[in-house]
């Protein structure tokens, strides 16, 4: 069925592509929250492409649960993806694209860079985006796509991470705190390589990451508050977040014991139960004949009539292992 698509998830990006695709004379089929996939892959079995479309802390759960017949047929747009994250769930050969636009409720898709996408139904995502006015384009082979992941994911924590601390835009984060942004970018690529399990050409990857900042500097870097604007969005968030991305205390690559990461709380009480395995579920590792694992701790200081949680941080032995590397790069998602 060469024009049958199933959209799982219907937020801001999803409507986007969605309404591409109908204006190239697809069919549509949604998939909401809530709805039995099972059920909607009885109806259509043999779509041409099942793209996901649900916010990034979701992504694990749909492609747990995923249908056996919708396997081949995936497509991802996820922020912060890497071919890691399709791999541990057995989906062969999926179509990904990194998307360069930005589409907030209630205004038009803003682009800052065409949208590079690859797989067997990458065509047919870039001419839905040019039917709505948004440019993308194909790429040549993996290794392109994996260098667009990267590329992407260094610029969205980057300025994130850096925008918790200086606030503003690209720009001026560039202009004015150029060794703030380097080590924060720095650190990025430190994961990424472990996370890709492959070096990576870094200057090559900063040059991309300043393209971008060069198509919007006005665009602003401060990290968004919660997941697609709905903490109900973040299943197994501990009750205590509201969300802000974390930064690094130390420059470089921690050393074992180190506070690598610390984000503000601004909601919870003291006592609440706050683990990084029960979030991300990381296993123990070993590490010079001990067990350990990442570690997850709030520091409480009593504020009006309640002892309120204040900053909670991510301690890792090591960003040698990638379970280690793995949590820190979940704890910033589970967090941005």
């Amino acid at each position: 069925m060469d024009k049958n698509v199933v959209m799982i998830g219907l937020g801001q990006l999803g409507r986007v592509f969605a309404g591409g695709l109908l204006r190239t004379g697809h069919s549509v089929a949604p998939v909401n929250r809530g709805d039995d996939m099972d059920i909607v892959a009885a109806q259509w079995p043999e779509p041409t492409l099942v793209l996901v479309a649900v916010a990034e802390p979701d992504l694990r759960t749909v492609l747990r649960n995923l249908p056996p017949a919708w396997r081949g047929r995936l497509g991802l747009l996820q922020n912060e993806l890497l071919p890691r994250d399709w791999i541990a769930h057995d989906i062969p050969d999926p179509t990904v694209i990194s998307v360069w636009f930005e589409k907030k409720k209630g205004s038009d898709a803003k682009p800052l860079l065409p949208s590079p996408a690859h797989g067997p139904q990458a065509g047919r995502l870039v001419t839905a985006l040019a039917a709505v006015d948004l440019p993308a384009r194909t790429l040549p082979d993996a290794d392109s796509l994996l260098w667009e992941l990267v590329r992407k994911n260094l610029y969205i924590l980057t300025t994130n991470i850096a925008g918790l601390l200086v606030g503003g835009d690209v720009g001026s984060l560039w202009e004015r705190h150029r060794d703030l942004a380097e080590a924060v970018a720095l650190d990025v690529l430190d994961i990424q390589e472990t996370l890709a399990g492959r070096e990576l050409d870094r200057l090559d990857l900063m040059q991309g990451m300043l393209e971008a900042f060069a198509a919007d500097p006005a665009h602003a870097c401060a990290p968004r508050r919660g997941c697609s604007g709905r903490r109900s969005a973040c299943p197994g968030r501990p009750p205590a977040w509201q969300g802000v991305c974390p930064f690094p205390l130390e420059g470089g690559r921690p050393g074992r014991g180190s506070v690598v990461a610390v984000i503000p709380m601004h909601r919870g009480r003291a006592g609440d139960p706050v683990c990084l395995s029960d979030v991300v579920g990381v296993p123990r590792a070993e590490a010079g004949g001990a067990r350990q694992r990442p570690t997850f701790f709030a520091h409480a200081k009593k504020v009006g009539k309640e002892n309120t949680p204040r900053f909670a941080a991510l301690r890792v032995p090591s960003l040698d292992q990638p379970d280690w590397a793995a949590a820190y790069t979940t704890f910033m998602r589970f967090s941005a």
